[in-house]
C-alpha cells in the first residue's frame, strides 16, 4: 500500500465493520528471497524487486508458517523467478557472481530465484525445436 507518493499522501481504502477490517491495496507485494517484490498500480511505481530490506530476519519465521504446497511450487516450478534487473545483478556481485557473467546470463533468459538462492535458465521442454530428434 502506498501512502505518500512525491510528497502527496494517498488515502487508503478501508472497509471495516464489527466483524472485519479489509484494507485496499495499490496491487500485490511479496518477499521473495533477499527482495521485497512490488506490482503496483500506481504508475509510477510499476512493478520492482527491491533490495537491501533486512528481510533475513522475517525468513525463518514466514516459512514456519509457509503452507506445504507454496512451498513445493515455490523449489519446483520458477513461479518465484524475478527479471535479473539492474539491482538483482548488484545484490548478486555482493555474494560473488561477475557482473559480465551476469550480463551474459541475462541476455541469455536467465532469472533469480530467490527461494533457491540461485540463477535458472530458460525453461526447455521437449516442444522446443532444438531438442526434436530427426
Amino acid at each position: 500500500m502506498c501512502l505518500v507518493l512525491r510528497h502527496e499522501r494517498i488515502e487508503p481504502a478501508i472497509n471495516e465493520n464489527p466483524l472485519s477490517l479489509g484494507i485496499g491495496f495499490h496491487g500485490m507485494y511479496e518477499l521473495r528471497g533477499d527482495f521485497f517484490y512490488i506490482e503496483s498500480k500506481i504508475e509510477e511505481i510499476g512493478a520492482r524487486a527491491i533490495g537491501g530490506y533486512p528481510l533475513s530476519k522475517l525468513r525463518p519465521l514466514l516459512e514456519k508458517i509457509k503452507p506445504v504446497d507454496i512451498r513445493m511450487a515455490e523449489t519446483i516450478g520458477q513461479f518465484d523467478t524475478v527479471e535479473m534487473t539492474p539491482e538483482v545483478i548488484q545484490q548478486m556481485t555482493k555474494k560473488g557472481y561477475s557482473e559480465e557473467h551476469l550480463q551474459q546470463l541475462k541476455a541469455g533468459g536467465y532469472r533469480y530465484s530467490p527461494s533457491r538462492d540461485s540463477l535458472l535458465g530458460p525453461i526447455i521442454s521437449s516442444d522446443d525445436e532444438d531438442f526434436l530428434v530427426s
